[in-house]
């Protein structure tokens, strides 16, 4: 064998990189804090107040909460901000270069932290709002080739966390409108950084009631969730699949179709995880 060069070996994975992609209130942050415990937070969307309820008390579940305001935004006023002018974020950049560079140190220190089995760094969508007024002092109109810089600083943190050998990274995501040749498509995309997509092991998307532009599930009640499987490495067979509610969308469901061969308590909560014990 060649020097440097090794034998490729089979292993049994023992975490997961998933984004979870979704609208407003469909259980982004619910199915993270599925994951086990103990979980770290890193929270730049807004207060877990509600969505962590039903946990509080049987897992141990630690918060960095990171003060996010969007360039220009005055808390009093009666509308949202607008980005008339460069000025107006260049003038917020400061900001929003110590809000990235706070995220991506809690998630990294996170990540490291042998006390953690599961990271979740809630939202992406903010956390790349904020990196791309950090780099750039504006949020739109850049040009592909200055994005370099920013896409390894996103792909770094996916590779510390696929160095883990049982840490789980959980990214969450806000979907916003597709566009097209000036035009709507009625459809949705992800609101984040594009590096993320190719490099975590599944993409999950979830819906409350009928999907848009989906014919097929218009008769979905408007307060069903369900869930849909869009990418994943390890079981390409497995994208397309359609979890509802009753098979439970959680990270334990998912994690038991991608990874079938690892135990099933590789993702319970240890008796030494809880919250008090």
């Amino acid at each position: 064998m060649l020097a440097g060069f090794r034998s490729l070996e089979a292993v049994q994975p023992r975490r997961l990189l998933i984004s979870v992609d979704g609208l407003e209130d469909t259980g982004k942050t619910r199915f993270g804090l599925t994951g086990p415990a103990p979980i770290a937070v890193i929270n730049i969307d807004k207060s877990l107040e509600g969505t962590a309820d039903e946990f509080i008390g049987k897992k141990r579940i630690d918060v960095r909460p990171i003060n996010y305001l969007s360039p220009g935004w005055n808390p009093l006023a009666a509308t949202a901000p607008t980005y008339n002018s460069d000025e107006t974020a260049e003038q917020a950049r400061p900001e929003q270069v110590r809000v990235w560079r706070e995220t991506r140190s809690a998630v990294m220190d996170a990540i490291q932290d042998p006390t953690y089995r599961t990271v979740i760094l809630d939202t992406g969508s903010r956390a790349h709002d904020a990196a791309q007024c950090a780099h750039f002092g504006k949020e739109q109109g850049v040009v592909q080739r200055a994005w370099g810089p920013l896409n390894q600083e996103w792909i770094a943190i996916v590779e510390l966390a696929k160095a883990s050998e049982d840490t789980n990274f959980i990214v969450t995501h806000r979907l916003k409108d597709e566009w097209r040749g000036g035009s709507a498509t009625g459809g949705f995309i992800r609101d984040g950084s594009k590096e993320i997509e190719g490099a975590v092991h599944v993409t999950i998307r979830l819906w409350k009631g009928p999907k848009p532009m989906d014919p097929a599930s218009a008769g979905r009640g408007s307060h069903e969730r369900w869930a849909e499987i869009t990418r994943c490495k390890h079981n390409p067979a497995l994208i397309g699949r359609v979890l509802n509610m009753w098979d439970d969308i959680s990270f334990k469901t998912v994690a038991g179709l991608v990874l079938p061969d690892t135990p099933a308590d590789t993702w319970e909560d240890k008796p030494d995880q809880l919250e008090g014990a």
